[in-house]
């Protein structure tokens, strides 16, 4: 590996699994499984540390050692088809969140309000958005 390639790799591998993690929320709070989303209490939190983790994720690829071209498209890939779909999700859990006086509790919110549904026009134009700012 080059240089700065494993961190790269940790970064936006961890990342890529919170963001599964996110998409998952109501199938591990059926199945009793622990993860970040399912155990906090504020998205706000959260959407923090997703963000920190894609800037640092970002930077890391940044500092790989791959021709600058080569790591924009790779980052532009991720993020159309994973990471702007997250903060789509992020944006529905927040919007639950909201409706329970400012925390996040899974047990309040039904199935569709967990389930995001990224085939909706809507959300689609939601994550191109996100797409088009991640990738400036």
């Amino acid at each position: 590996m080059r240089k700065g390639e494993e961190k790269m790799l940790y970064c936006l591998g961890g990342l890529m699994q919170l963001g599964n993690d996110i998409f998952d929320v109501y199938k591990d709070h059926q199945g009793g499984v622990s993860t970040l989303i399912t155990t906090t209490t504020n998205m706000e939190d959260l959407r923090f540390y997703f963000s920190a983790l894609l800037q640092t994720g970002t930077e890391a690829a940044y500092r790989s050692g791959y021709a600058k071209r080569h790591v924009k498209r790779f980052l532009g890939i991720l993020s159309i088809g994973i990471f702007s779909r997250c903060f789509v999700c992020l944006d529905q859990m927040a919007r639950n969140q909201k409706r329970t006086n400012g925390v996040f509790e899974l047990n309040a919110y039904s199935r569709k309000e967990l389930v995001c549904d990224m085939d909706t026009i809507g959300n689609k134009l939601r994550s191109l958005r996100y797409h088009i700012k991640i990738s400036k």
